[in-house]
């Protein structure tokens, strides 16, 4: 009994030493514009756009959007949704984004949006980030 308590021992810190690596089927292109002076990272995941968000970061907190389909519809625009906020904004619901002009071919140096916030809408670009 004590011999196979050792072996289960061992098995266990073998599968720990050597954890599984998945690849990832997607590329990350990373694209930024400030909205009002609070900065907007957008991370566009090529291959899988549900990998995709959007941040938008302040000093009163964080706001993150997720797209709400998986594909653009046919006039090449993809929804974002807040699905979650931090400080400032931990209970701000409603907001939006919406991503204009993506092309099925590949990505651009520069992607138009435009931001709803429940109280203004406005229009921004943005720009890929080497």
């Amino acid at each position: 009994m004590r011999n196979l308590l050792i072996g289960l021992k061992i098995l266990f810190m073998m599968c720990l030493a050597f954890p599984a690596h998945a690849q990832k089927a997607y590329d990350v292109f990373t694209y930024k514009a400030m909205i009002s002076g609070t900065i907007a990272r957008l991370e566009l995941a090529d291959g899988y756009l549900l990998a995709s968000k959007v941040t938008l970061h302040s000093r009163s907190g964080d706001k993150i959007y997720a797209p709400t389909a998986n594909e653009p519809n046919a006039a090449g625009e993809l929804k974002f949704d807040l699905v979650k906020g931090t400080g400032h904004y931990k209970d701000d619901k409603g907001s939006w984004l919406l991503l204009k002009g993506l092309k099925p071919e590949g990505n651009s140096n520069k992607i138009s949006a435009v931001f709803w916030n429940r109280k203004m809408q406005k229009a921004i670009v943005f720009r890929e980030v080497n």
